[in-house]
């Protein structure tokens, strides 16, 4: 019985991190879609710093993003009671970080015109 409870805590503290960085994502993701193109060469400089400055704070995220993984990983690898949630759970979240990614690889590309 204390197994599954400590199974079921560790499985919470996972779901709430990987929430977390989805929310964030998702924040960072409409923060890059919304903005619109520079009509002037300061403007655009500032578009600009402002975009590089959101790729160096997802970057510093990478370390949250393989602590979610690490955690997940280890729950599976102990054959936790819900490892088919915690596999599907990452690969949720490797797909969006991706997603977030692309996007702001795209949006550089528009920036630096």
């Amino acid at each position: 019985r204390s197994k599954k409870l400590r199974e079921s805590f560790l499985f919470r503290q996972f779901l709430n991190k990987c929430r977390d960085l989805t929310a964030w994502i998702k924040e960072v993701r409409n923060a890059i879609s919304s903005d619109s193109l520079a009509e002037s060469v300061a403007a655009a400089e500032s578009l600009l710093k402002h975009h590089k400055e959101r790729k160096g704070e997802m970057e510093a995220r990478q370390v949250n993003f393989a602590s979610a993984k690490a955690s997940g990983d280890d729950m599976t690898s102990a054959s936790h009671y819900a490892a088919e949630d915690i596999d599907d759970t990452l690969e949720k979240l490797d797909g969006e970080r991706q997603l977030l990614s692309e996007l702001w690889d795209k949006r550089q590309a528009e920036f630096s015109q």
